[in-house]
Formats: C-alpha cells, sequence, structure tokens
C-alpha cells in the first residue's frame, strides 16, 4: 500500500494531485509548520493573458506557527479572488463548472487557511473522481525527524511504501525506511499540456487553470504521476 505526504498547499499546481492520485492513501503534513517568507501555503500561480501571476490569500505570519495555525488576515480577499477568476476565466471552456466548485469554499470565507486549503484539495478530489479519505498527521501526534516522522506517517495511514518527489532524494534517509520496514518509491510529475485556442499551455499553475480551460474529465491524463524504477 504505498502512501504519500504533503503540506496542505494553496490551491495546488497539478503535480500534487498527481502525487495523491499515484497513492493508495494519503497524509495531510496539517501540523508541519509554515515556511518562514512567501510560500506555497498561502499562493499559487495562475494566468494573467499570456503571463503568470501569482495569487495570494495573505495570513498573518507567527514564528513557528503550524498549517493548522494560520489565520487569514484579510477575508475580503476571498471576494477579490472570485473577480480575478471571473475576468481571467470567464471565457474559459469549463468555467461555470468550475466556478461551481470553488465558490461555494470562497462563500464560506474560512477564518483559518487550512480549513479553505482542505476544502479546496478535497473538492477537486471528488470532481476527478477520487474518493478516498486523506489522514491528517496531527493524529499521529509525533515530533521525529524528518525520515522517522515520513516512514510513521505511512504506517499511520496503514502503509508499507512511502512516495516521494524527486526532491525527496536530498533529505530522505533510506536506511531509516528500511529500518523501519516501509519501502521507499520515488516518483515524478511531467506536466501534460491542456491547451485550447486562446489558452496557451503554462506548467507549473494552480490546477483551477486546468480545471478551468479542461475541465475535470480530463484530469485523467492531465494528473499522469510516473513512478520511478
Amino acid at each position: 500500500m504505498l502512501v504519500g505526504a504533503h503540506q496542505p498547499n494553496f490551491l495546488p499546481w497539478a503535480g500534487y494531485f498527481g502525487k495523491i492520485l499515484a497513492c493508495d492513501a494519503f497524509v495531510i503534513m496539517d501540523d508541519a509548520q509554515i515556511p518562514r517568507g512567501r510560500s506555497y501555503a498561502s499562493r499559487t500561480k495562475i494566468r494573467q493573458g499570456a503571463e503568470e501571476r501569482w495569487l495570494s490569500l495573505p495570513i498573518f505570519k507567527n514564528d513557528g506557527q503550524t498549517y493548522r495555525d494560520a489565520k487569514v488576515a484579510d477575508l475580503k480577499m476571498y471576494g477579490q479572488h472570485l473577480k480575478v477568476f471571473s475576468h481571467t476565466y470567464g471565457k474559459a471552456p469549463f468555467y461555470d463548472e468550475t466556478m461551481a466548485l470553488l465558490q461555494p469554499i470562497y462563500e464560506r470565507q474560512p477564518e483559518f487557511l487550512i480549513d479553505f486549503n482542505l476544502a479546496v484539495i478535497e473538492a477537486v478530489l471528488k470532481a476527478v473522481g477520487h474518493n478516498a479519505e486523506l489522514a491528517m498527521s496531527s493524529d499521529l501526534g509525533s515530533a521525529l525527524a524528518s525520515s522517522e516522522w515520513l516512514s510513521a506517517l505511512t504506517k499511520h495511514a496503514g502503509g508499507d511504501a512511502y512516495l516521494s518527489g524527486p526532491g525527496g532524494a536530498s533529505y530522505i534517509d533510506p536506511a531509516v525506511f528500511e529500518a523501519a520496514g516501509v519501502r521507499l518509491q520515488f516518483g515524478k510529475y511531467t506536466p501534460v499540456s491542456y491547451a485550447v485556442p486562446k489558452f496557451d499551455f503554462m506548467p507549473g499553475l494552480s490546477i483551477v487553470d486546468a480545471l478551468f480551460v479542461a475541465g475535470a474529465d480530463a484530469m485523467g491524463d492531465v494528473l499522469r504521476y510516473d513512478l520511478i524504477d
């Protein structure tokens, strides 16, 4: 049983969802610390004409705060984002369907960042046909070092193998996984074009771009994630 894990990012890119779909179970690292400075915790990239732009949800910053702790600093930004989507994607092929997915979440204006991020992640997964529940790392309640923690999270989710992106090779200790009886599997997401007239393909944008332009039914191809032998 293959398990993956990641922080609950804001409107994540397609590769984030590709990794989830490649796993049998997935752990949301909700008690991980939010990186200092700018991060994907509260911002993402969307298109602006032929260019890309950052879309951010401001949060109150406190040293050492976790994803569970962070509060949205300006609730009016939820309404601003909906206006940005309307202006940017109003003529996209799947505008109505994607707004029907996003708008109810935005209109709730969650006070805590994680409530918004998780709601979007779960809504997107449901839209693309993924019904498995997400586990929360805070349920484990462990303060182990990175490799020990990831192997423990794998077992916490009922798995015997952990899926890491290629960047994990720089910090993961394979010996720790071997000692824990957890197989280490690496994988990689390669962006797949979903271009249509007037909407050229730009890799690295938020999943909402793919949904607006190509629709949920096309995500089977767009979210393909390759395991590395």
